[in-house]
């Protein structure tokens, strides 16, 4: 069975200094082969408003607004992960 491929959105506030935290998840992700194998394309979105907001194939599954939280370490790992239907 073919895993799908995965089309990631991160949309980041600029002018909030986001740049770091969205280096630090794309290298996550990416230096993790058994993930970025899946990754169609990887997108990123400078912004404003103080959001940080990341979508899987159109569908939002982390956003710093709704949540009042920057994502904890691993957890926008673990949300590809459980869209790969993988085991973490």
């Amino acid at each position: 069975m073919q895993q799908p491929k995965l089309d990631v959105k991160v949309t980041y506030c600029a002018p909030c200094g986001y740049q770091e935290r969205v280096l630090a998840l794309t290298s996550e992700i990416i230096s993790e082969r058994e993930i970025e194998h899946f990754i169609a394309s990887w997108t990123l979105v400078p912004s404003s408003g103080g959001c940080f907001e990341v979508e899987v194939n159109g569908e939002l599954i982390f956003s710093k607004k709704a949540l009042g939280r920057h994502a904890e370490p691993g957890e926008i790992r673990a949300a590809l992960v459980a869209k790969l239907n993988l085991v973490s």
